[in-house]
């Protein structure tokens, strides 16, 4: 079945309003908010009833800045810290979320980059933190490690909103609301207890200002997140539920099932991740298998040209968006050669997921031109460890991203997964405001074979829970918008 996408514009916002409206709420309750705005009797207060407040310790002091008004000043000496209580318990399941605004003020690289920005160092039998280069899970006996490698926190920064979102055992950072941390929690942190600017007893103190610190007991949606980092919400005002928490619920906007002769809405082309050219390999095809679309044959040309299909179609990065596909299988000759779904804004912006037999298995590339996101762009990619025992597994898989804009101008955040399971994450600060998804069966060098099957192309979509209101009220201006068929790329 393909169904063409302007026809089907109209009825997959009316369908993804009413998924919105019937899907159960969660709901991420607030634990602690400590605005920093005042230390009456060096007491900063907690604004969550019953909530332990935070108390002043050696220099710690409420100073007035010139970007965010009074904030917690912490000048990284011994004994300088604020102690805000205890958390609630955290095991491999618990859902919770972390959200703070941070100046580094000590030098870059700090001496001690385990220096505790918030959470705590001891006990060794579970500690949870934020230092200036990771978001650390773990503890000694027994041994688990399950922490994020975070950007750095750095002087020239200057203000920066950081936040981690914990999903079951899927832990994602956020910097400035685009997700560019990624992990999976193992062991459990027993009631630890919840330190600003270094540890009661380990020290690890750091130098820096902080200001409304802020912990959920649940996962925050993503648009929260997004939202205070933009300066839409504080912690109090930031709404606390969405369609599956942390995790939206989509709506089908479109889907090719590759049982029409004609591929009537994709184009072919040559792309490849390094070159861009005819290179001999068979056209795209649909009757070979049918119902299926292959992607193959030998390349006359040296180095991974591409035998390629592009949506007919450029998609506004306005709203989230779920792009997924069935990988059915992968073969080929000589050294190298892959599949791969890619969301392609113009050659200097996209991601391009894969998997390469001789060549690193699967993995990723990412190309942020002038923004933050560039990461490999071209070559052998970033390798997914947790997939490597995948990598000699070329039946089928559905692939799948999640586009998720924050809002801001550029800045989005995509999400990677294999068989439903999130395995990488990936984000960027200047994307272009409309793409396009390419699928694409390559060979590495002249004289090597590919074979690249796909089957049940979808795109779903989700507006955030504070657009819905707006969808509502301005449905065909909307759905003029959505998608806009063309003939050609630029």
């Amino acid at each position: 079945m393909n169904r063409p996408i302007c026809s089907l514009a109209t009825q997959g916002l009316l369908a993804f309003c009413v998924s919105l409206v019937l899907a159960a709420p969660s709901r991420a309750d607030l634990y602690g908010y400590w605005p920093l705005d005042a230390a009456p009797g060096g007491i900063s207060p907690n604004t969550v009833g019953g909530g332990a407040a935070a108390t002043l310790n050696g220099a710690a002091a409420i100073a007035n800045d010139g970007t965010r008004g009074p904030v917690l000043s912490l000048n990284g000496s011994g004994g300088t810290y604020a102690a805000a209580g205890s958390l609630p318990s955290i095991t491999p399941g618990t859902d919770f979320t972390w959200s703070f605004w941070a100046l580094q003020t000590q030098p870059d690289p700090p001496s001690e980059p385990n220096d505790v920005i918030l959470g705590n160092r001891l006990p060794d039998a579970g500690w949870i933190k934020f230092t200036p280069t990771n978001f650390e899970y773990r503890d000694i006996a027994p041994t688990f490690n399950s922490g994020i490698d975070i950007p750095d926190f750095t002087q020239a920064q200057g203000w920066t909103h950081n936040a981690v979102v914990k999903t079951g055992n899927q832990m994602i950072f956020y910097r400035n609301g685009i997700a560019t941390g990624f992990a999976i929690a193992t062991g459990t942190v027993a009631s630890p207890p919840f330190y600003m600017g270094g540890d009661a007893a380990a020290g690890e103190n750091w130098g820096g200002l902080l200001d409304d610190v802020a912990v959920w007991t649940d996962a925050l949606p993503r648009s929260s997140i997004s939202g205070i980092a933009r300066g839409l919400y504080t912690p109090t005002t930031a709404p606390t539920t969405g369609p599956g928490g942390g995790t939206p619920v989509f709506s089908e906007l479109y889907l090719d099932q590759f049982d029409d002769p004609v591929l009537s809405a994709w184009i072919p082309t040559t792309r490849g991740l390094e070159n861009n050219a005819p290179a001999g390999y068979n056209p795209p095809d649909v009757t070979t298998n049918p119902g299926r679309l292959t992607l193959g044959g030998t390349t006359n040309n040296q180095y991974w040209y591409g035998n390629t299909v592009q949506l007919a179609a450029d998609l506004p990065n306005l709203l989230e968006t779920e792009v997924r596909v069935d990988r059915v299988s992968l073969s080929g000759s000589g050294t190298a050669y892959r599949s791969s779904l890619w969301i392609f804004g113009d050659d200097g912006h996209y991601l391009h997921f894969s998997q390469n037999v001789g060549e690193n298995g699967w993995s990723y590339n990412a190309n942020d031109a002038g923004g933050i996101g560039t990461n490999q762009p071209t070559g052998s990619g970033v390798n997914i460890a947790s997939l490597d025992g995948l990598d000699g597994s070329l039946g089928e898989h559905e692939m799948k991203i999640v586009i998720s804009p924050t809002g801001e101008p550029g800045d989005v955040s995509m999400f990677m997964y294999l068989d439903s399971q999130l395995v990488a994450i990936q984000g960027f600060s200047n994307f272009p405001d409309t793409y396009t998804i390419l699928l694409t069966g390559q060979a590495r060098a002249a004289g090597d074979g590919v074979s690249a099957v796909f089957d049940d192309f979808r795109i779903a979509q989700v507006p955030e829970p504070s657009t819905l209101a707006l969808l509502a009220c301005a449905l065909p201006v909307v759905v003029g918008g959505i998608l806009r068929c063309r003939k050609g790329r630029r």
